[in-house]
């Protein structure tokens, strides 16, 4: 494959890249507290090792640095469930995966188990800031968030809802709207931890700029599959014109 083949190849990498990461915010605009992700790529320009002819201008590939979290909050609705909260601000609830791991997410929607003990929807123990499951009596009544994250019933505070800050770049998706983060990453808890609760955080996802943005990105592929269909049925015709005037 020559030079414009190899360009050509890592702009359609790229958007299939980006395709798939829009494909992702559009499927989980109506998730709550989901966060879009934006494409990071970068020109990767080298000169060819010629002298001043034109095939030695400098050519221009594509690197794919990975994506990037859009932290712009979402709105808040009101749901009048006194388990459901929301973050002001930065920070992820603390989720234990069940397997001795922590895991990291924006859905305050919490409930509670059998034991009396709170859960998110799939089950697994809302943490507090001293990384331990937080539990209430289950014949408590009353049970609460309040917006500093204490957990409280009719019997009084059974814990505090943790809250960590993450860089944007420690963060891994993993899955059931959680984050894993890379090793070595340090989460820090939040202190002065504001919550608005009875209410959830919806996604950030805006359907109708995401929907252009796909629209782009198949018109671009499109555009540089007719590029190189055309390029390499030039390069044919001028293999055959070759042949036939030796």
């Amino acid at each position: 494959m020559d030079t414009t083949g190899y360009v050509g190849l890592s702009h359609q990498v790229a958007l299939q890249r980006h395709m798939d990461v829009v494909a992702n915010n559009i499927a989980n605009m109506n998730t709550t507290g989901f966060q879009r992700e934006n494409v990071m790529f970068e020109d990767y320009i080298e000169k060819l090792p010629s002298a001043d002819a034109a095939s030695a201008r400098p050519v221009a590939f594509v690197l794919d640095h990975g994506v990037a979290r859009d932290s712009t909050p979402g709105d808040m609705n009101s749901t009048g469930n006194p388990l459901d909260s929301a973050i002001v601000g930065d920070g992820f609830y603390v989720i234990d995966r069940g397997n001795g791991q922590q895991a990291y997410t924006r859905n305050g929607k919490f409930t509670l188990a059998a034991d009396g003990s709170l859960v998110t929807l799939a089950g697994q123990h809302v943490l507090d800031s001293g990384g331990k499951v937080i539990h209430t009596d289950p014949n408590d009544t009353n049970v609460a968030i309040s917006a500093d994250g204490t957990v409280q019933s009719r019997a009084g505070e059974k814990g505090r809802v943790g809250i960590v800050q993450l860089d944007n770049n420690d963060l891994v998706r993993a899955g059931d709207n959680l984050y894993d983060i890379k090793p070595g990453a340090r989460p820090v808890n939040v202190r002065d931890v504001k919550l608005h609760t009875g209410v959830l955080e919806s996604s950030n996802v805006k359907p109708i700029l995401e929907m252009t943005d796909m629209m782009s990105v198949l018109r671009s592929y499109e555009s540089t599959t007719h590029m190189l269909d055309r390029y390499e049925e030039i390069r044919k015709k001028g293999i055959e014109s070759i042949g036939r005037v030796q």
